[in-house]
């Protein structure tokens, strides 16, 4: 059949074009390039990295150094710094005409009305790529009743008519006229609906008939051809790529057949055009980074957030990574943030750095059965920390009184309290504490779940006041850092005259541990801190944050000689 046209183009061919592939690939396929204004020529399309140089990821890291050498006496109260403070952050700039490609398809014109069975029977040779239809509509496919009964009445029009009606309605070189068709318009990108006058559907790729005069009716007379394809609507069922190189003998028996039995059945070429929007963001991402940096696996996403995990390679090109990722899950995702954590044994701190899209981080987030608030550039939203709290609730008992310390948006707090017979959530940054008390209303437990927004050590000693302590069965601290800052608050806080419970109260405190055996080098940070190793301590791997390096929950009961005065 060949190539029809392609003299009207302004094109080079991409690499691989006689590898054989049988699906699109960015390495393959007709590349468009647009022609300069002046001079004729024409100019290679690039893409723009936009990566940030050197010198501004070593200024990064070094803004990490006290961190990392311990010397940083960071409060809890300093939890995330959100950067930057821009409304909306564009990640990088994309060429994105660079990503068109254009391929020339075989197709067979078919009456509407057939194309369901026709396309199930001839499956097999069908082009069957990945996110496009086998039956494509293009315009003037969809006759209208006035035009239609026109051709019912051809004996009645002469031959000059019939070549004028014919070049009204598919104009020059296969293109269109509005005046004469009324189904959908796909010659441009995206679904064009004529009673709204507006797009209402993006498009990721287009189909256009280029070539009509096919061996099956080349004898036929322009009035038969124009009586065949206008008795009713038609459809393009497109076939594969490689028939497009063979002629009509060389065609497998069944379209032979097809052509041949069906005054109707048309074979015509088609050009199909994919773009930008048509590429995932692995194949996108594939063919802009360098071949030694591997493309960026699953992200989290949390209401409208995106979170990258990056490697250190990667880092680079985080803006260009951010940019991909914002403009292939649009909209369900409208930020793209990059999340670093450092820790060491004394200090824990995040830091979000917006790479693409909206710098609000206000979005809602719905776990375990329950709809949360939360803005994260105020608080910590652990995802690793989920079914440890679907197993914690789970411990608990009607009669429990708990006291969640790091409560952030209420994620533990909230099922909790349904189950629980009272919560004490306290929640350091102001930020944080108006979600948390909006989140409790909004789950309609605010008789149930109490909200502070104090110091977390004035905290624990306002409800565990030596002379009228409440009567706390549960003690809650997520927060990484609290084994240190936090536990030895519990040596001698009891007094045996104002006690009035049979056991001193529950703990269950998390910790980071690189060690050989992390459990046992957990259980020791814990019997520093105390100064005694608790009986029946239940220690449970939450995550393996790296390799090696496991987020631990160690559950005990204060002992009495470690609790009491």
């Amino acid at each position: 059949m060949g190539v029809a046209g392609v003299e009207t183009l302004n094109h080079r061919y991409a690499l691989d074009v006689h590898s054989g592939a049988q699906k699109p690939s960015l390495r393959r396929g007709w590349i468009l390039e647009p022609k300069l204004e002046t001079g004729g020529g024409n100019c290679a399309v690039e893409v723009l990295l936009s990566p940030l140089d050197e010198a501004e990821n070593e200024k990064m890291q070094e803004s990490w150094e006290p961190i990392r050498n311990e010397t940083a006496q960071l409060q809890v109260e300093r939890e995330m710094a959100l950067v930057p403070e821009a409304k909306y952050v564009r990640g990088a700039d994309l060429r994105k005409a660079s990503f068109v490609r254009v391929y020339y398809i075989p197709a067979l014109r078919i009456p509407a009305k057939d194309s369901g069975t026709l396309a199930h029977g001839l499956e097999e040779h069908l082009l069957n790529w990945p996110r496009v239809s086998n039956i494509a509509r293009v315009f003037g496919d969809d006759v209208a009743e006035d035009l239609q009964s026109l051709f019912l009445r051809m004996d009645e029009v002469g031959e000059s008519s019939v070549r004028g009606i014919r070049s009204a309605v598919y104009g020059k070189a296969g293109t269109g006229n509005t005046e004469f068709g009324k189904g959908e318009d796909l010659s441009v990108n995206g679904t064009y609906d004529n009673r709204k006058q507006k797009v209402v559907k993006y498009q990721p790729y287009t189909v256009e008939v280029v070539e009509e005069q096919m061996e099956v009716d080349r004898d036929r007379s322009t009035r038969e051809r124009l009586e065949m394809k206008w008795l009713g609507p038609t459809r393009l069922l497109l076939l594969q790529e490689e028939f497009n190189s063979r002629s009509l003998s060389q065609l497998p028996a069944t379209l032979q057949a097809l052509l041949q039995s069906q005054n109707r059945c048309q074979l015509v070429t088609c050009r199909l055009t994919l773009f930008y929007e048509y590429w995932s963001s692995e194949e996108v991402l594939r063919d802009l980074l360098p071949h030694d940096i591997m493309v960026p696996g699953p992200f989290e996403r949390f209401g409208h957030v995106a979170f990258l995990n990056l490697s250190y390679k990667q880092l680079k090109f985080r803006h260009l990574i951010a940019q991909v990722t914002l403009d292939k899950h649009q909209p369900v995702v409208r930020s793209v943030v990059l999340k670093q954590e450092l820790r060491s044994a004394k200090a824990y701190a995040v830091r979000l750095e917006v790479l693409a899209g909206t710098s609000s981080l206000v979005t809602t987030v719905r776990e375990n059965g329950y709809q949360f608030r939360v803005d994260f550039g105020s608080v910590i939203w652990d995802s690793r920390h989920k079914e440890d709290r679907k197993r914690l609730v789970d411990l608990l008992s009607k009669s429990d009184i708990v006291c969640d310390v790091f409560a952030g948006p209420g994620v533990l707090a909230i099922p909790a309290g349904a189950k629980a017979r009272r919560i004490f959530a306290n929640e350091v940054s102001s930020t944080g504490y108006r979600y948390l008390a909006h989140n409790v209303s909004t789950n309609e437990l605010t008789s149930k779940v109490e909200v502070f927004n104090v110091n977390t050590r004035q905290f624990l000693e306002n409800l565990f006041d030596s002379e009228r302590p409440l009567p706390i069965t549960q003690v809650v601290m997520t927060y990484p850092t609290a084994l240190h800052d936090l536990l030895d608050f519990f040596v001698g806080a009891f007094s045996r005259t104002s006690w009035e419970l049979p056991s001193l109260p529950k703990v269950h405190v998390y910790g980071f541990s690189n060690a050989v055996d992390p459990i046992e080098h957990l259980s020791q940070k814990i019997e520093n801190v105390l100064g005694e190793r608790p009986q029946r301590m239940d220690i449970v791997r939450v995550a393996e944050v790296a390799p090696g390096d496991w987020m631990l929950r160690a559950s005990f009961t204060i002992p009495d000689q470690v609790g009491f005065r």
